[in-house]
């Protein structure tokens, strides 16, 4: 399997100690996302992932990175918008949520509104740091 390498996830990394930094990874279960974690983790990085299934991956439940990972569900469009998670103790959120819909509406939700939530919750919390990871159509 070839390795994703994030440019984002590596400055986040590079722009702090990295052996201190605590990161929630929004969407940390898919495709994206659970990359983001492997590289946080093989960093230094203390991470949390945040996902509607709230669980490691199957491709890589084998591997041992994923035991370093806290693997949390959370409905990000719910009532809460996972406030109790992304308030916890951390330094930094990465957001890799997102869909692939052919509905406009799914896609305004799951890649739109799910991150707003996600973020405001972020601010409110107090994150200091907060990037936001994307794919073209």
């Amino acid at each position: 399997m070839r390795s994703l390498v994030l440019p984002s996830t590596l400055l986040l990394a590079a722009a702090c100690s990295v052996e201190a930094i605590k990161v929630t990874v929004l969407g940390g279960s898919g495709f994206v996302g659970s990359r983001v974690c492997k590289v946080l983790v093989s960093k230094g990085a203390e991470v949390t992932s945040v996902s509607r299934s709230g669980s490691c991956p199957s491709w890589a439940s084998d591997e041992e990175w994923t035991k370093e990972v806290k693997w949390v569900a959370a409905d990000l469009l719910g009532a809460d918008a996972g406030v109790g998670v992304v308030a916890g103790d951390c330094d930094a959120v990465v957001s890799c949520v997102g869909v692939v819909d052919l509905d406009p509406q799914v896609l305004r939700r799951g890649n739109g509104d799910a991150n707003v939530n996600a973020f405001a919750s972020a601010k409110r919390a107090g994150v200091g740091r907060s990037v936001y990871v994307s794919v073209a159509s």
